[in-house]
């Protein structure tokens, strides 16, 4: 049995869907209910869809047609988990939103960052990590830094 489904849906740029949210609930929506409601027969309960940019004004969409879980919510963007949370409470599901750019500068604006983030946890439905593949210019201690703080936030010794 498979634990959850990811949509690869790459279909925003940082100002906003490539496709506006009529286009969306014409053409797409129906497909994400015909795809959710197979999966949820067949008792797949988490459905997230992996997209870059600014998606908050089609999120409703996502949600009416079944997903319930975000990736990677990129912060460059203008993605906010903590308004995603507001808006949506529990039922949503998110992973990322540790802004890249934070973990490339390191030190306080990292753990900053991370910590902002982390507070997300405490109410579940929240997977602490970056909002995006980790680039070329993230020093290595950077990296090891951001597991560090992580690491120990959840008491987790190796």
């Amino acid at each position: 049995r498979l634990d959850y489904v990811s949509i690869w849906e790459d279909m925003c740029y940082s100002r906003g869907p490539l496709i506006s949210p009529k286009l969306f609930e014409e053409f797409m929506l129906p497909c994400y209910k015909k795809l959710t409601g197979f999966l949820r027969s067949k008792g797949i309960e988490i459905i997230m869809v992996d997209t870059d940019g600014n998606h908050e004004i089609i999120n409703d969409l996502f949600i009416e047609g079944g997903v319930n879980c975000l990736y990677p919510l990129e912060v460059a963007a203008g993605m906010d988990a903590l308004k995603l949370r507001d808006k949506y409470g529990e039922k949503l599901l998110m992973i990322g939103n540790v802004d890249k750019r934070t973990l490339a500068a390191g030190g306080s604006a990292l753990r900053k960052e991370v910590e902002r983030k982390i507070a997300l946890t405490e109410s579940g439905g929240y997977i602490v990590s970056v909002d995006h593949a980790v680039s070329a210019d993230v020093p290595f201690h950077n990296y090891v830094e951001y597991i560090s703080i992580v690491k120990k936030r959840f008491g987790i010794e190796r």
